[in-house]
């Protein structure tokens, strides 16, 4: 094919790629536009609520705000939006519901202060304890408690880049130092992915209590309860499986007991 000919045939399909993609970036602005819109409402909902003089004006506008805010779930998970529904239970004093959106925001953005300083006020609100930190825990299991999920995928890649590499330098040059970086490369990489697969398959499932509910021997409220006293909301448990088609759901407590609860009384972070 000649010189010119190619060149027009390239211009052609420019062409037409550039007309068939044109609809695409008008919808994607279009669409940016109205969730920042949706956002700008939202916003001035809650500020609404922060100046109203009346309880059921404050009531109002927050219920407002969440409903606009709740409209925008979905996935991917948002954590500035699970921290927006936080903060709006928060003043709905709500504190369970703010507690269970306060951990998904913290497991999208764990290095966030302002997460972490609202979610130990929401526990305050309850009366939960805080949980203690560990220098030791901080360090052995940094990944999972200062990297978010995708952190944790984008560090796994790096470090199987950085394998190649060495282990190609390696193979290449049978430098020792190549042998040595190969084999911490290659180590740390086998137990970040190990890690991962086990808190994504075999980990108990983490949830919070969102109602005052009590922790029952059986799935049934017929069965004798674990414990006197009621679930406060805001409370974390771990689940370990559901019955009776997902209606009930066998948990540990804090404290180490283990029992039953409704299904609907509980949401998985």
């Amino acid at each position: 094919m000649e010189e010119g000919n190619v060149v027009m045939v390239l211009r052609r399909v420019l062409l037409v790629l550039l007309v068939w993609s044109t609809p695409l970036l008008g919808d994607a602005v279009g669409s940016s536009d109205a969730l920042t819109d949706h956002l700008d409402r939202a916003y001035d909902a809650y500020h609404a609520g922060e100046v109203a003089t009346t309880v059921g004006a404050k009531e109002q506008d927050f219920n407002r705000a969440l409903r606009l805010y709740s409209q925008l779930e979905g996935e991917p998970g948002d954590g500035k939006l699970y921290y927006n529904i936080g903060n709006t239970y928060f003043q709905l004093e709500q504190y369970g519901w703010a507690i269970l959106y306060y951990l998904r925001a913290q497991r999208l953005l764990p290095r966030d202060d302002r997460i972490q300083f609202h979610l130990a006020l929401a526990r305050a609100q309850q009366n939960l304890p805080l949980e203690p930190e560990s220098k030791v825990k901080n360090i052995l299991f940094f990944w999972h408690l200062k990297l978010s999920q995708s952190e944790r995928v984008k560090l796994f890649i790096a470090l199987c880049a950085l394998l190649a590499i060495f282990g190609s330098l390696w193979l290449w040059k049978c430098s020792e130092i190549m042998k040595i970086l190969t084999a911490i490369v290659s180590v740390a990489a086998a137990i970040l992915l190990s890690s991962m697969l086990y808190f994504h398959y075999f980990a108990p499932v983490d949830a919070v209590i969102v109602k005052a509910f009590g922790l029952y021997h059986g799935p049934r409220e017929d069965y004798a309860l674990v414990r006197d006293e009621p679930f406060a909301p805001g409370t974390e448990v771990k689940v370990e499986k559901a019955i009776d088609s997902g209606t009930w759901l066998k948990v540990v407590a804090p404290d180490g007991k283990v029992g039953y609860v409704p299904s609907d009384v509980i949401r998985i972070i």
